[in-house]
């Protein structure tokens, strides 16, 4: 009787042991998580900050290439006007 309550004694040291070692680790991934969600949020805010950087590139882009055109019709006007003199 004496030797089965040593023995659930040093069972359940052992096991209030393993239990703190699993809640230990638990934290530990539980801040690793956090950190790794932290990073994939700035992931995703760069990643947004750079497709709205692109838009704004591609609306330029596109300003500018009318204006070539428009740069490009005035001239041939111009040249339309000189032959006509």
């Amino acid at each position: 009787m004496e030797g089965d309550l040593n023995e659930m004694e040093i069972q359940l040291s052992h096991s209030n042991r393993m239990a703190a070692e699993a809640q230990k680790q638990l934290r530990n991934v539980q801040g690793q998580l956090k950190d790794a969600q932290l990073h994939l949020d700035d992931a995703v805010r760069v990643a947004e900050d750079m497709k709205e950087q692109a838009a704004m590139v591609e609306r330029r882009n596109g300003l500018m290439v009318a204006e070539i055109e428009e740069l490009r019709q005035t001239e041939r006007g111009r040249k339309v006007a000189e032959t006509e003199l």
